[in-house]
């Protein structure tokens, strides 16, 4: 199993793309949240979380992610996730959550939806 890692890049003066590799378990949530929360806090809108590298997502980082989308739409602003995995978007389709959590399949897609956000 790969170690988890989270790498953030900037993408334009209010975005960002975190791409996180590994599993994230229950362990590694509070990582997870604390990265995202920070971003948002130095005025990030558009955060891209690319999950294309990721082994495995507890169901508990989805309500990570679900509570940054609702904050970040009370600012006009995303959360994209990037190459997330069958099971988790099949997951997402089921409860209903494809509108605020947005879905891209590809990382340039993505970027280019970011680079938007100025």
């Amino acid at each position: 199993m790969a170690e988890f890692t989270l790498v953030t890049k900037p993408i334009s003066p209010k975005s960002a793309m975190l791409r996180l590799t590994g599993s994230i378990g229950l362990a590694n949530i509070p990582s997870l949240e604390e990265r995202l929360d920070g971003l948002v806090s130095v005025g990030m809108i558009g955060i891209g979380v690319d999950l294309g590298e990721v082994e495995s997502v507890a169901s508990s980082a989805l309500g990570v992610f679900v509570n940054t989308a609702q904050i970040l739409g009370q600012k006009n602003g995303s959360l994209f996730l990037v190459r997330s995995r069958p099971n988790l978007v099949d997951l997402i389709e089921l409860l209903g959550l494809q509108e605020l959590l947005r879905l891209v399949a590809d990382p340039d897609q993505a970027n280019k939806e970011l680079t938007a956000f100025q």
